[in-house]
């Protein structure tokens, strides 16, 4: 970031949010605007998270009282039985849709939302630069 770069952006932050920063600490971070945007994808993948998921877990095959217990729970319907190696057993199991409970900060409306907008941004973006800038892989 050149100088002038740096006071644009320190002028426009201390006008937009009343914030004011200090010149010699402001500098590009790769690393820190990775990680802003797997947090924030995160936390909008959250909006639209799915409560009904299996679940799968390996038991000992001799071990039939946690093998039962785990089928017999209430709120589960058993969706697979595998013997997995000598001597273990993978039981995999669902939530039953009735017994599902939304989690307060989920909402698939915003959650569909804030994926419609994003592709039309793409879109907006790819427009932008033209289809000759565009790289295609595939056969």
């Amino acid at each position: 970031m050149t100088d002038e770069e740096k006071l644009a952006y320190i002028n426009e932050i201390a006008q937009r949010d009343g914030v004011t920063l200090v010149m010699e600490n402001v500098k590009k971070a790769d690393n820190m605007r990775e990680m802003s945007k797997l947090f924030l994808n995160t936390c909008w993948g959250k909006l639209a998270e799915n409560p009904v998921r299996t679940e799968s877990k390996l038991f000992e095959t001799l071990d039939h009282v946690s093998q039962s217990e785990y089928m017999s729970a209430q709120g589960y319907e058993v969706k697979g039985i595998k013997d997995w190696d000598d001597g273990r057993t993978l039981i995999t199991r669902a939530s039953k849709t009735e017994s599902v409970k939304t989690k307060e900060f989920t909402s698939i409306v915003i959650g569909i939302y804030t994926t419609s907008y994003a592709r039309l941004r793409l879109l907006q973006a790819m427009e932008a630069v033209g289809s000759e800038n565009l790289i295609y892989v595939g056969e």
